[in-house]
C-alpha cells in the first residue's frame, strides 16, 4: 500500500544498482574505536514481507512441494544473503501492532510462519527481534539511533518515509 504515487517521483532522484553491487563497493565503513578495523553494512529487514512473499507463490498449489515449501523458499533466500558482504538484522512484527491497516483488520497473532523462520535465522546465525508494534517503525527507530544503515521492507512500500528512514532499497 503505502503512499500512493511517491515511487514515481522519487524514482527521479534514485540511483539503481543491485544490493549485492551496493554491498560489494559501499558497505565498508572505517569503524571508530580503539580496535578501528572496518564494519559491514547493516541492514534491517521487515521479516513479515519475506513470509508474505513465499505465501503467495504457494497460496494455490503445494503439490509436488514438498511438507513446507515456504520455510524452503525461506532456507535458500537467507543461503543467498549469507553470501553477499552484509550483517542482516530481521524484524517481526510485535503484538501492538494495530489491528487495523489500511482500513481492514488484521491477525494480531505471529504469523504461521514466524517460528520456523526464526528457527532458520538461529541456525544460519542472523540476529533478528520482534518489535513492540510494527516491525516498519521499529526499524525506522534502529536506522534512526544508527543500529542499521539501511531498511528493507519489500518491493513496493513506501510506508517507511512516514518513518523518516534514510536510505532504502526498493
Amino acid at each position: 500500500m503505502g503512499i500512493q504515487g511517491l515511487w514515481p517521483i522519487l524514482s527521479r532522484a534514485a540511483e539503481k544498482r543491485s544490493l549485492v553491487e551496493y554491498a560489494a563497493n559501499e558497505s565498508f565503513h572505517p569503524q571508530n574505536g580503539p580496535n578501528g578495523g572496518l564494519k559491514l553494512l547493516t541492514i534491517g529487514v521487515d521479516a513479515s514481507t519475506w513470509m508474505h512473499s513465499v505465501c503467495s507463490v504457494f497460496q494455490y498449489n503445494h503439490a509436488g512441494s514438498g511438507p513446507c515449501p515456504e520455510l524452503c523458499t525461506l532456507f535458500y533466500q537467507l543461503a543467498a544473503v549469507l553470501a553477499m558482504p552484509v550483517h542482516a538484522f530481521f524484524v517481526f512484527d510485535g503484538h501492538g501492532r494495530p489491528s487495523v491497516k489500511h482500513g481492514k483488520h488484521t491477525n494480531r497473532g505471529p504469523h504461521w510462519l514466524s517460528q520456523g523462520f526464526q528457527e532458520l535465522l538461529d541456525a544460519f546465525g542472523f540476529r533478528w527481534c520482534e518489535a513492540p508494534g510494527e516491525a516498519e517503525a521499529e526499524l525506522a527507530t534502529l536506522t534512526q539511533r544508527g543500529l542499521i544503515d539501511m531498511a528493507y521492507y519489500g518491493q513496493q512500500c513506501s510506508d517507511i518515509w512516514c518513518h523518516m528512514c534514510r536510505m532504502l532499497p526498493q
